[in-house]
């Protein structure tokens, strides 16, 4: 079904043509772009990886911002329509890549877009919750979240 790669730079064009019509329509709404947003998203991390199909097509990219080896980062993740036809598939990698960045990480930040409320749920299935500030966030339409690797939220 897919295989995953280190993630490169000419990943996030060829996911842009492909991402979930909820994410293009919050992008054209706070009058960002997508492609611009994900490249950034993918410069500032030090661990990004990329869900390639067996014809060769970007399914997805995710990653965390900030330096590997701190202890905190901010995780993001572009999911294209194919990639939401196997929602068992993507929460199982989600959770087995959340599993390994434990043993760096303690604790990991998320924002999803409240105008994307799958975005919300998978989120929460995943173990995040909300937290208490959540003043920057709101202005850019999102939900701010954490998950605590080690430890409660």
């Amino acid at each position: 079904m897919f295989t995953i790669k280190e993630g490169a730079f000419c990943h996030c064009t060829a996911l842009v043509r492909r991402l979930r019509p909820e994410v293009t329509a919050v992008a054209i709404g706070l009058g960002v772009d997508a492609r611009a947003e994900l490249r950034n998203a993918f410069r500032s991390s030090g661990f990004a990886r990329s869900w390639i199909s067996d014809d060769g097509a970007v399914l997805a990219m995710y990653g965390v911002s900030g330096p590997l080896l701190a202890t905190e980062g901010t995780v993001w993740l572009a999911l294209s329509r194919e990639a939401t036809r196997h929602p068992k598939a993507i929460l199982r990698e989600a959770r087995r890549q959340l599993a390994q960045l434990g043993a760096i990480k303690h604790r990991l930040l998320a924002e999803p877009f409240l105008a994307d409320p799958a975005s919300v749920r998978f989120a929460r299935r995943l173990g995040f919750v909300e937290r208490e500030d959540q003043d920057e966030a709101q202005k850019l339409g999102a939900v701010a979240m954490v998950l605590n690797l080690r430890g409660t939220n």
